[in-house]
């Protein structure tokens, strides 16, 4: 756009300079998430929200609070770092574990944005580390663009933007792949095998490898997002 500064040197008349400043685009990144993207997020997530809900508790295979499943619980918890002595899907403890790093990546994207929300973010991303999208659902339905990034404002749950939190978060991905066993299985086709038949055979499994795949996306449109907002900061 076109804009006019005079100047007024001592001992000259005033001078008027024409000068072609472009739009300030924030830094000249990618653009701020708009509402529309935003609104068109919360009606995907209700719709997601909605399939989980209707998958869970009745299309799933196997049955609610089938023994098998809280077996299946129960060995894992006895065996942490040991699945495959407990006769446990390693396939299956990866996923399981997952439930843990992933809600925090989630914290550290969710919290620090949301200050002026409908609704606070804490109870909702708290509760995802228990049951995963059932929880964060119905809190991405309800919220509203994130304000813009300012270098004076402390943002709130500051602690999740940390170098601390964030190398902790990755240490700990990096170690459930141990945990879980994954570089001891000898046979890759069976334990596929083994994980498919938990898939059409287990709500346990079967639910929570769609919440996780609710998760993961969900996590990488926040990522998406969040770059997109501080490249506009």
């Amino acid at each position: 756009r076109l804009e006019k500064a005079t100047l007024a040197p001592p001992g000259t008349g005033l001078r008027c300079i024409t000068m072609l400043q472009a739009p300030n685009d924030g830094g000249g990144g990618l653009p701020p998430t708009s509402a529309s993207a935003l609104q068109l997020a919360s009606v995907l997530s209700a719709l997601a929200w909605v399939a989980l809900v209707g998958f869970g508790f009745g299309l799933a295979p196997g049955r609610v609070g089938d023994p098998s499943d809280t077996e299946l619980v129960v060995a894992l918890a006895s065996n942490p770092t040991s699945p495959m002595d407990a006769g446990v899907s390693p396939l299956f403890a990866l996923l399981f574990n997952l439930f843990v790093p992933v809600p925090a990546m989630l914290a550290a994207l969710l919290l620090p944005t949301s200050r002026g929300q409908r609704a606070p973010a804490l109870p909702f991303v708290a509760a995802s580390a228990f049951v995963g999208f059932f929880a964060l659902g119905p809190y991405l339905v309800l919220r509203s663009p994130p304000a813009p990034l300012t270098a004076a404002d402390e943002p709130p749950f500051a602690f999740f933007e940390t170098r601390a939190f964030g190398v902790a978060v990755f240490a700990l991905t990096l170690s459930i792949p141990l945990s879980a066993q994954i570089f001891q299985i000898a046979d890759w086709p069976a334990a596929v095998d083994e994980f498919a038949r938990l898939l059409q055979s287990s709500r346990l499994v079967s639910v929570s490898s769609a919440d996780m795949t609710l998760l993961v996306v969900t996590l990488a449109l926040l990522v998406r997002e969040d770059a997109r907002r501080r490249a506009s900061g």
